[in-house]
């Protein structure tokens, strides 16, 4: 428990602007000891010292209440739900850290923390690997397993991946607990784009079950090495790689083994490095609120502005897709 918390007893109140957010347990994981009460604010006008803010849109907070944010100086942000980069991130400077989903390499040098998505379950998430995770591949039943998205590539994976005999090809809605279940029976969990963007909770779902994910980058970015730095996940530009990858590694059932090992520890040692940084972030915080000292790091007076998040959703696209269509000005999606 760090020190801070011991001097003040203080915990961080949850404060969620989108009620129900599919974080809240990794959220809870990652802030350890310091993780206190949720409270709903969809209204998004509720300020709290000790807090954090876990905020869809944080461009749509008021000037008061990003005042007050700052007057307090404890408050953190928590950005989730930015898959197609189109928030804009002004708000960013008047909390006293920053957390957010979805890697911007515009953002790659400031004062903040770009973490996973994590799984979305409800259930507590662990350090250490479940019995049911590290059951080895050959004693599961399935080759592999894949929820594929309502996206235009879906025929072409699901094309790719039918070529590997022993798979299960899940329709089921999301959130229903059974597309998870059927990862701790599975080998591989194919993890294609979602919603436009490379990351999607299903890369961390079949972590946590066990099953190894493959994933995909584009010829001019590999996504979850910017995010994970130098991870084990078997990685295509093009599903039509996937069958070859999987059939070569289900042929070779000791280097299977082993890349499954790899995969559990690896994944077991990034999981305890992020819930120490990140609780360092909050104890650093509150730190200089108590101390009243100047922040360190970078300040965010000027986050990547909106065009450069158009550039970012623009590595994502997958090779021979077109750019969507500029929407009209009116109500904006988040």
């Amino acid at each position: 428990m760090p020190d801070t918390e011991r001097q003040t007893g203080q915990r961080v109140t949850i404060v969620a602007q989108r009620p129900g957010f599919d974080e809240l347990a990794w959220v809870r994981f990652l802030l350890g000891d310091w993780a206190g009460d949720v409270i709903d604010d969809p209204d998004r006008t509720l300020i709290l010292p000790y807090s954090l803010v876990v905020s869809d849109r944080p461009d749509s907070l008021k000037g008061k209440v990003l005042a007050g944010v700052r007057r307090l100086g404890s408050v953190g942000l928590l950005h989730i739900s930015d898959q197609r980069y189109r928030s804009r991130l002004d708000a960013y400077s008047s909390f006293g850290w920053v957390w957010r989903t979805y890697y911007h390499s515009g953002l790659a040098d400031l004062d903040l923390r770009q973490i996973p998505l994590g799984p979305a379950t409800s259930s507590p998430i662990s350090v250490e690997p479940t019995a049911a995770a590290v059951r080895r591949p050959d004693e599961r039943l399935y080759t592999w397993t894949a929820s594929l998205p309502d996206v235009e590539s879906r025929a072409e994976v699901a094309e790719a991946l039918r070529q590997v005999d022993g798979g299960y090809e899940q329709q089921l809605a999301r959130g229903d607990p059974a597309a998870v279940d059927s990862l701790y029976d599975s080998v591989f969990a194919p993890c294609p784009a979602h919603e436009g963007n490379l990351e999607s909770s299903r890369v961390y779902e079949a972590l946590e079950a066990g099953a190894i994910p493959i994933v995909e980058r584009r010829r001019r970015l590999d996504y979850f090495h910017e995010l994970l730095g130098d991870h084990p996940l078997p990685t295509v530009r093009l599903w039509s790689e996937a069958p070859r990858l999987m059939a070569g590694l289900l042929a070779d059932q000791t280097r299977l083994t082993s890349l499954h090992r790899a995969i559990l520890g690896w994944w077991t040692a990034t999981k305890h490095t992020l819930a120490g940084s990140t609780q360092a972030d909050v104890q650093r915080c509150f730190a200089t609120i108590l101390n009243g000292v100047e922040r360190d790091g970078i300040p965010l007076e000027r986050p990547a502005p909106r065009w450069r998040g158009r550039v970012e959703m623009m590595r994502h696209r997958p090779p021979g897709s077109l750019l969507a269509p500029a929407r009209r000005r009116g109500k904006r999606r988040s």
